[in-house]
């Protein structure tokens, strides 16, 4: 498949230099997660003062030990989840050419990360409280089931943001020749 520069008649006149569609759509969820984001900073440093002040899950989070310490474990991916969101919404509004790499490598990144603090979480939950072999096979097995089906996810929005008429017309004013 080819594609050719639009012209300047055509950057106004084509649907796909427009941001609609799907497009709109991905760039609407990105957005409102990166909306989520800053109020999830918000709320984290208005909590500061009083857990700092009461000291039991300020510690147990910088020491990594206890539900607080699993939990800083699983919020690494989420932040990831959300910055990513925030930098792709930013640079759809820029219109700028980089972003449908952007958005893709980010995911695969997201998608590594949480496979590694999925496995992470797990093995530290079978060692506090020694499951056995059993526990890790029901514990693994749907969060590798999951990891696939993230994979598939990725991979269409990869075909997508490289080979479809939107991405290519809004982001790269390309047109299919």
């Amino acid at each position: 498949m080819t594609w050719r520069p639009m012209t300047d008649e055509e950057l106004v006149s084509r649907p796909e230099a427009r941001l609609e569609g799907s497009l709109l759509l991905i760039m609407v969820c990105a957005a409102a997660l990166g909306v989520i984001a800053i109020l999830l900073l918000l709320a984290a440093l208005l909590t500061m003062p009083a857990s700092l002040l009461f000291g039991g899950f300020a510690s147990s989070l910088l020491t990594g030990r206890g539900p607080a310490g699993l939990a800083a474990l699983y919020a690494i991916p989420t932040l990831y989840l959300l910055i990513w969101a925030l930098v792709f919404s930013i640079m759809t509004l820029m219109r700028s050419s980089s972003a449908p790499g952007f958005a893709c490598w980010g995911l695969i990144g997201w998608t590594a990360l949480r496979l590694v603090v999925g496995v992470a979480g797990q093995f530290w939950i079978a060692s506090q409280y020694s499951g056995g072999a059993e526990f890790m096979l029901q514990s693994l097995v749907p969060m590798l089931l999951t990891f696939i089906g993230e994979l598939m996810l990725v991979a269409g929005f990869w075909i997508y943001m490289r080979d479809g008429a939107r991405p290519n017309g809004y982001y790269r004013r390309l047109v299919r020749a």
